[in-house]
């Protein structure tokens, strides 16, 4: 009899929290179609620099704004390559991005794995301190970092722009999680018994599952180094070393002069397909990065 009450009990608060079959198909739609929406939204602006690459000068001021190509595709490209230098400074986003970026994977790597899997004198204060520098605007230690370069003779070179870059606290503290929920100690461990040294431990264990976090923090830096400005700026002193985004800021234009938008929508199409391209070729392993962790075993 007791069984029967509780079998009953337990279908009627099945039965009260069991969603009708109208509302489940409901909120799927409603869901699909928000997820639309944002995709939509999200999607607008790359189209619309898509569009506006092939308007004539003054069209992009029109009220309403034409959201249909124009018929200057060929000339605002050709001017853009031929009669300006935004291939150059282009290459050199591509060299700055590139560098950089290889740089923080292996800088952020090693120092996460020994953050996480290594113990050792001061390493929490270490890692605190780390976290720290975060709080810290860059701005505030541009002018010095920037003289330091001036003593050893780096700027105005891709080395004193590169190597600053290289340390970066977020992803110290990236790949320290993702190797903290990744990988089990015993896994460790066990090669260690079995006569692997550190070395062949990282190459064979540790290096093959963390290569969705490596995915996703190269997609995060290559992003953020293409779109920097800031540090560009302090370093590079030339027209030949400049950046695609120094070349931006160039035709911003002023008060009295408007920005030359037959230059600036190709040149940001153009800068932003590399950054696509990394995207598209490592989505899901970005996905997967992110989600490292996230479902415990």
């Amino acid at each position: 009899m007791i069984q029967q009450l509780l079998s009953k009990g337990n279908d009627t608060k099945k039965r009260a929290f069991q969603i009708p079959e109208e509302l489940q198909s409901f909120s799927g739609l409603s869901i699909n179609t928000l997820a639309l929406v944002g995709a939509v939204l999200f999607a607008f602006p790359f189209y619309y620099i898509l569009v506006a690459s092939s308007f004539s000068e003054g069209v992009i001021y029109q009220f309403p704004p034409k959201l249909t190509p124009g018929g200057q595709y060929l000339q605002n490209f050709s001017n853009l390559l031929f009669e300006t230098q935004f291939s150059r400074t282009l290459l050199n986003s591509l060299i700055y991005a590139t560098f950089s970026t290889i740089g923080v994977l292996i800088v952020a790597t090693t120092s996460g794995y020994a953050f996480a899997k290594f113990e050792f004198p001061g390493r929490k204060p270490l890692f605190y301190v780390t976290l720290i520098t975060l709080a810290i605007p860059f701005q505030l230690i541009a002018i010095p970092l920037f003289s330091l370069l001036v003593d050893f003779g780096l700027a105005n070179t891709f080395v004193g722009l590169v190597l600053p870059a290289v340390a970066h606290p977020i992803g110290v503290f990236f790949m320290r999680q993702n190797i903290e929920q990744t990988i089990i100690d015993d896994m460790l461990n066990s090669a260690r018994i079995d006569g692997a040294s550190e070395i062949q431990v990282f190459r064979h264990i540790v290096f093959p599952l963390i290569r969705p976090g490596l995915a996703a923090l190269a997609v995060l830096m290559f992003m953020l180094r293409m779109n920097e400005l800031f540090w560009p700026l302090v370093v590079m002193r030339s027209d030949a070393n400049s950046t695609a985004t120094m070349f931006l800021a160039t035709f911003l234009g002023g008060p009295e002069s408007p920005p030359d938008w037959t230059v600036m929508m190709p040149a940001a199409l153009l800068a932003s397909i590399p950054v696509l391209i990394v995207f598209i070729f490592l989505q899901k392993h970005f996905v997967k990065g992110l989600l490292a962790g996230s479902v415990k075993q």
